[in-house]
């Protein structure tokens, strides 16, 4: 909430609304700036901010996010910055190769931990042994896996 807050005092979001509403093309709302935000959950997906009443979340088919958040959310931040910061900058999977996926995921624990993110967990899918790629999920970061090799494209030789 906070984040979003800021990006809208910043301009970040709704910039265009208010450029048009300054050149006098549209009436903006002059109400409140920033407008209430209202934070909303979705089983599987991400905490997602909308500005509007409280009940908005519902509305939009969500539920309101639960009060004891903050911690979780937090985690979920962290994660998804030391991914960020560190793990996507380094190629760890080899597209159309099946690698073994415990050892693609000790290397991105030695990557964290070098650059002060130790306490972000490091977890492998049960999908499959081969390695397919290595992305933010929740509070942890991932090695997601596939069942088996791609098979390679078909030449049309035979």
């Amino acid at each position: 909430m906070a984040k979003c807050e800021k990006y809208w005092r910043e301009g970040v979001i709704d910039t265009g609304l208010r450029r048009l509403g300054r050149e006098g093309k549209i009436d903006y709302p002059p109400q409140r700036y920033p407008p209430h935000l209202v934070a909303c959950a979705r089983p599987g997906s991400g905490v997602a901010v909308f500005p509007g009443p409280d009940g908005v979340c519902e509305k939009l088919g969500f539920e309101p996010l639960p009060s004891d958040y903050a911690a979780p959310g937090r985690e979920a931040a962290r994660a998804y910055t030391a991914w960020n910061r560190i793990i996507s900058t380094h190629a760890l999977i080899e597209p159309g190769r099946c690698r073994a996926p415990a050892p693609i995921a000790e290397r991105a624990r030695r990557l964290l931990a070098a650059g002060g993110y130790e306490d972000v967990q490091v977890r492998v899918s049960p999908a499959g042994p081969c390695a397919r790629a290595v992305e933010p999920r929740g509070r942890a970061i991932e090695v997601t896996t596939r069942r088996s090799t791609p098979s390679p494209p078909d030449t049309g030789a035979g």
